[in-house]
């Protein structure tokens, strides 16, 4: 999904299945951090087949007493185990994709950079001990 975000603080951003009040089960995607305004990409994977009846988008921290649903989006869909058939992504799709994978890698390289503290290093020779 494609979901248009305005936000003053750092949050992330996931689209979320349901059917009759309850989640359905599936994995969804590890969101990057979004502030100010622009688009999401969300996507979610069904674990089993069912029906769908309303997407949630849900922004926050991740937690659950930090991550409310903000938007929601009707809709009448019923998934099954058959293999859709494959046609090409949307532009838009690549775009998002790609924007995201900068971030990532940005995030990742700064990560690496930052010296490692005393208490970075004890627990991971705590770990390896282990």
């Amino acid at each position: 999904m494609r979901i248009t975000y305005a936000s003053d603080k750092t949050v992330s951003i996931w689209a979320r299945p349901f059917f009759r009040g309850t989640e359905a089960p599936a994995k969804s995607n590890t969101s990057v951090p979004h502030i100010g305004n622009g688009e999401a990409l969300g996507w979610f994977e069904t674990m089993q087949p069912g029906d769908i009846d309303v997407i949630r988008i849900l922004a926050g921290d991740g937690s659950s007493a930090g991550t409310h649903t903000v938007s929601t989006y009707r809709i009448d869909v019923t998934t099954t185990t058959e293999p859709a058939p494959r046609r090409s992504r949307a532009e838009w799709v690549e775009t998002l994709s790609r924007q995201e994978e900068t971030v990532r890698r940005d995030a990742y390289e700064r990560r690496m950079r930052e010296p490692v503290t005393a208490k970075d290093s004890l627990f991971a020779r705590r770990v390896s001990n282990a």
